[in-house]
């Protein structure tokens, strides 16, 4: 039973995540099989949970990478930006890289300071609420 689940599990990252390198795919594959052993979880809807996921992950990874791209193109250093946020350089690493959430508030001062102007800045900031009801949604 455990090596069926296995392969359905590995069978539905391929397909969710295809841009994830074998070995990740194969390291979240075995991380899903221990949490899904040790939560004695019966049925488990992965094509609907990881569509959701890789649904999810699309946008953040939009989001991080339209906010790096815009850094990058305003010429401005991530030190020089999270000083002028008065956040750590962690923090802005990790909103970049879509490892965490980000306000709408936080990523219009991020646009100010890129000098973002319409129609580009109301975009951006939609895909923020976006984002940000995604993650609600699926911690809900």
């Amino acid at each position: 039973m455990a090596i069926q689940r296995a392969a359905i599990i590995k069978d539905a990252l391929d397909k969710a995540f295809p841009e994830l390198s074998l070995a990740a795919r194969t390291a979240l594959s075995t991380a899903i099989v221990r949490f899904v052993d040790r939560a004695k979880i019966k049925r488990l809807d992965l094509t609907r949970d990881l569509e959701l996921g890789a649904a999810h992950l699309d946008r953040t990874t939009e989001l991080s990478r339209t906010l790096r791209t815009l850094r990058e193109r305003a010429n401005r250093q991530p030190e020089e930006v999270a000083k002028t946020c008065e956040w750590s350089l962690s923090k802005l690493t990790r909103i970049e890289a879509g490892d965490v959430g980000v306000s709408a508030t936080d990523v219009a001062f991020l646009l100010g300071i890129y000098r973002i102007k319409d129609p580009l800045r109301a975009n951006v900031l939609e895909l923020a609420r976006r984002d940000r009801d995604n993650r609600r949604q699926r911690s809900a």
